[in-house]
């Protein structure tokens, strides 16, 4: 029998931020303001979808609170408040997967909550895309004949790597 595994490699998610690989990740999450499509009513019964134009989004982040990217978005928040020049171009990727989402037109809400404990904390991070040029979503899959073909490579290279070190 021959299907699809999904799988996750949370290490391939990827989120670029003006050119910043964000480090320190626990989580990202992005929401759509609106449905792309939405159903309108016309006269005598008669229904249809519209497409909306409006591909804006909201992503928050996650992050340790010792991830040097806090600092970096602390910056980036400050400076845009000087100067209201804040537009960043953020991407997200998932590399084991499809997923791709772009943003040439971004922009930091304002500062993470701040919470000092002796407890393991975070800091989540909201970040508005006024619009999402491209939006490439898919589950990440491979199929069992992949993954097993990769698993046998592995235990070989092992087994071979064992038997060279005799030699």
């Amino acid at each position: 029998m021959t299907g699809k595994v999904l799988t996750y490699v949370p290490k391939d998610v990827k989120l670029i931020i003006a050119g910043h690989i964000v480090g320190g990740m626990t989580s990202v999450a992005i929401s759509w303001t609106k449905p792309f499509f939405r159903h309108v009513r016309g006269a005598y019964g008669a229904q249809t979808r519209v497409k909306e134009a409006d591909t804006s989004a909201t992503l928050k982040v996650e992050l340790l609170q010792t991830a040097i990217s806090n600092t970096i978005f602390d910056d980036v928040l400050l400076l845009d408040r000087e100067t209201n020049g804040g537009r960043l171009e953020i991407t997200l990727q998932d590399l084991s997967g499809k997923t791709n989402v772009f943003s040439p037109t971004g922009y930091c809400t304002g500062f993470a909550d701040r919470k000092y404990s002796d407890d393991f904390d975070t800091r989540i991070w909201t970040f508005q895309l006024n619009t999402t040029v491209t939006s490439t979503l898919a589950t990440s899959t491979k199929s069992l004949g992949d993954i097993f073909d990769n698993v046998v490579d592995n235990v070989t290279g092992g087994v071979n790597n064992i038997l060279d070190s005799f030699k």
